[in-house]
């Protein structure tokens, strides 16, 4: 992860986020960012209580899936 910001709501509250990657392996290189809102939490989860690690990791996985998605 090489940058995150967060969206607030008008009452303060944070709604959701944006989670950047950049990564090589060799001669390959891969970077992006993935929009994080309240449906890529479950129920119990808000971003306001999750540490900064647990974000990353949501942000992980879904950008892993849409890479996966992009090949079909």
């Amino acid at each position: 992860m090489t940058d995150l910001n967060y969206s607030f709501n008008d009452n303060g509250e944070a709604v959701g986020t944006s989670v950047s990657f950049n990564g090589n392996e060799g001669a390959s290189f891969i970077n992006g960012t993935i929009n994080l809102n309240s449906e890529d939490l479950t129920a119990k989860q808000s971003f306001t209580d999750l540490p900064m690690s647990e974000i990353a990791n949501i942000a992980r996985t879904k950008f892993a899936d849409f890479t996966a998605m992009a090949g079909d």
